[in-house]
């Protein structure tokens, strides 16, 4: 892959972000391979030499592997930090790097995370890649009693959390993630494992795509601002009728002060942040329909 620096960063921070070759080895992979979409492994295991990335979208990872870096410094003795394990399922070797066991059995992730992520709720990637730890600590022997995330808000705003009580109170929040059985994450798994081996890989899910549906905002006349958004059109209408109290009568040209604005889905992860749309079929599709 092909390390651009388009805004001119320094030298030693585009040094420092620069990533090393992925493993190619089609019977190894990495918890983080295994959980991310496998149509976008297989492709850039395929594009890697064809593929580039900008140093600047590698930064909040760099600010990552420096926190796990200085914690891991100073972790207790009793513990075991940046601990590399790995074990095999279905002829495919899984491997991931613990970040802190402690010897109460907890297993601890770091996260360098945006506030506004932490607060839509529990992530359905941090479970699956703190059970597949647990997983691999099974396999080498090690008991995992309990699964936690300790997240750095990145973003967090003291003036926020004074005012605001739903608002994260402090900075760093541990949030206790839970621990599903051994044999239950060995089962799926085992279907990820046969989703990346196969021979023609599924498209991404919508949910893999991170898709925003079409929607349909009433708001008033001029704002930019909605008052209220619906999935679709006839709703976003009627909206407009009661708010007129005009019913059948109710004219959308000359009658009240609202107006609805179509607003288009989107593929957020295919149109910003992935790195092999160039590649992808359904993403070419939909570029060019016709």
């Amino acid at each position: 892959m092909k390390l651009t620096n388009k805004f001119n960063l320094p030298e030693p921070l585009v040094n420092a972000v620069r990533q090393r070759e992925p493993n190619r080895n089609p019977d190894q992979i990495s918890v983080s391979s295994l959980l991310n979409p496998p149509l976008i492994r297989q492709l850039s295991l395929k594009h890697w030499e064809e593929m580039e990335d900008d140093a600047s979208n590698r930064i909040f990872a760099l600010m990552g592997s420096a926190t796990h870096y200085i914690l891991e410094n100073i972790a207790d003795e009793s513990a075991m930090q940046e601990l590399f394990l790995e074990a095999k399922l279905n002829g495919v070797t899984i491997r991931g790097m613990a970040d802190l066991i402690d010897a109460d059995g907890t297993l601890s992730d770091y996260k360098i995370t945006s506030v506004w992520s932490f607060m839509l709720g529990e992530k359905k990637e941090w479970i699956n890649q703190l059970n597949t730890y647990a997983w691999l600590c099974a396999k080498n022997g090690i008991e995992i009693k309990k699964l936690q995330v300790v997240a750095i808000l990145r973003d967090w705003a003291k003036s926020k959390a004074k005012f605001d009580p739903k608002y994260p109170q402090c900075n760093v929040i541990v949030k206790e993630i839970k621990l599903h059985s051994i044999a239950n994450i060995e089962k799926a798994l085992s279907k990820r494992i046969a989703l990346h081996v196969a021979t023609e890989p599924e498209p991404c899910t919508q949910e893999e795509r991170w898709a925003k549906p079409d929607q349909w905002a009433v708001k008033k006349k001029g704002a930019k601002r909605a008052t209220k958004l619906y999935d679709n059109e006839k709703a976003a209408y009627q909206h407009l009728v009661d708010a007129s109290g005009l019913g059948d009568a109710f004219n959308p040209e000359k009658d009240g002060n609202m107006e609805i604005m179509y607003r288009p889905g989107e593929d957020v992860r295919c149109e910003s942040y992935c790195s092999v749309k160039n590649w992808c079929d359904y993403y070419q599709r939909k570029k060019i329909p016709f």
